[in-house]
């Protein structure tokens, strides 16, 4: 957690720290016909699939906060497993837990993940909201203002203990990231449910939080030298093996 280069995401015209002066010049290269790469070595700046992008270097982010030990989904899981077979939970141990939990607010993204330049460039993001559930069969996820971590890989979030595969810190933190670069991503932009037309392998969204694991520990000096577009590809290959890793598939 305390690598220098662990972070870097792909922020748009939006951020409230973008350089739009610079902004302004690459798209004046680009009517002017200048070379991709070279536009993006002048200004910082690079269009992808018809969005203007720049790359952060947000060197101080970091876990700062360990996960709780339980979570409201512990609970709603474990009563659930208490009654697998058995039909539904009763409504009166559901009532039970809501009490327990009720007032009790969500845990907050950035209680636990330090990344003040994308805080700085989408104050909106603020608010973000983390569940923290204990295993699943995918890493984890983005909507509605939440980030889900899924600290086990399982068939599906019901799996009785036995049958997680618990999820290692690293891992961890490259889905933090992963899905930290899907919620900029909607700040900037406005959610990209048309995506869902289109196989996962090919959504442009998912083609840039993979992205952001390749280039997790490059340099800020690599990062110039090398552009997203070069990097972008490996992306999917990276995914696959990480399923192929956790659970036993593509």
């Amino acid at each position: 957690m305390d690598d220098p280069t662990a972070e870097a995401l792909f922020l748009g015209e939006k951020s409230k720290t973008a350089d739009q002066n610079a902004l302004m010049r690459a798209k004046k290269f680009k009517q002017q016909g200048v070379d991709r790469g070279q536009i993006l070595k002048d200004t910082g700046w690079f269009e992808d699939r018809g969005r203007w992008n720049y790359e952060t270097d947000d060197r101080d982010f970091k876990q700062i906060k360990p996960f709780p030990q339980r979570t409201r989904d512990d609970d709603f899981v474990d009563a659930w497993q208490g009654h697998a077979g058995k039909g539904t939970v009763p409504s009166a141990e559901i009532d039970a837990l809501n009490k327990k939990w009720e007032g009790i607010p969500r845990e907050k993204y950035f209680d636990f993940y330090n990344a003040p330049g994308v805080k700085e460039a989408y104050p909106i993001l603020n608010t973000l909201r983390l569940r923290i559930t204990p295993a699943d069969d995918h890493f984890g996820s983005f909507g509605y203002g939440n980030i889900s971590i899924n600290r086990g890989a399982a068939e599906d979030e019901f799996a009785p203990p036995d049958k997680r595969k618990p999820i290692p810190e690293s891992e961890l933190e490259l889905t933090a990231l992963h899905e930290l670069q899907h919620a900029a991503d909607e700040a900037n932009w406005g959610p990209h449910d048309e995506e869902f037309q289109l196989p996962y392998k090919d959504r442009p969204s998912e083609m840039r939080a993979r992205n952001v694991e390749m280039r997790r520990n490059m340099t800020p000096e690599e990062r110039r030298q090398i552009p997203p577009w070069e990097t972008e590809p490996a992306g999917w290959e990276h995914s696959v093996n990480k399923y192929r890793k956790f659970f036993g598939r593509e």
